[in-house]
C-alpha cells in the first residue's frame, strides 16, 4: 500500500507532497521551526508556488490518517 497513493487522487499533488516530506521532517528533526510557505516553495525547488497549501493539507490529511493512529 502507498500511503501517498492512496490519499491523494492527483498526480501533480502526489508528487509536491513526496519533494514536502523529506524537507519537513528535516526541519522538524533540526528545531528550524520558523519557515515560511516561500521556504518551502524554494526547498522543493520550485521558484512560485500557488498550491503550497492545499499540499500542506495533504501531508496533514496523511500524518492525521495514517501515521498517527
Amino acid at each position: 500500500m502507498n500511503i501517498i497513493d492512496d490519499a491523494i487522487s492527483t498526480e501533480a499533488t502526489r508528487k509536491n507532497v513526496r519533494l514536502m516530506i523529506p524537507v519537513m521532517i528535516h526541519w522538524a528533526k533540526t528545531g528550524h521551526n520558523e519557515h515560511t510557505y516561500g521556504d518551502l516553495t524554494h526547498a522543493i525547488g520550485k521558484s512560485k508556488f500557488s498550491g503550497i497549501g492545499h499540499a500542506l493539507y495533504c501531508c496533514y490529511r496523511i500524518q492525521t490518517k495514517y501515521i498517527s493512529r
